[in-house]
């Protein structure tokens, strides 16, 4: 788990718990999202709730849409 950000597998889906001091960064924002995908793969779900603190730094449309890829 990320030191800023908690994975849970509960039942039917995997939460995602963002610490306070969770920012997004280039570096972070890999680990997050390799995290999750490990996350969802070896527990066969799609189904993500986020929780916690919006996370710190500006992001554009592109980056973004980056993101949800």
């Amino acid at each position: 788990m990320g030191s800023d950000f908690i994975l849970e597998f509960r039942e039917d889906h995997i939460k995602v718990e963002l610490g306070p001091d969770y920012e997004i960064t280039p570096d972070t924002q890999d680990e997050f999202w390799r995290q999750l995908r490990e996350a969802c793969e070896s527990h066969d779900s799609r189904r993500v709730i986020v929780e916690g603190f919006v996370p710190k730094g500006e992001r554009n449309a592109v980056e973004v849409a980056e993101a949800g890829k």
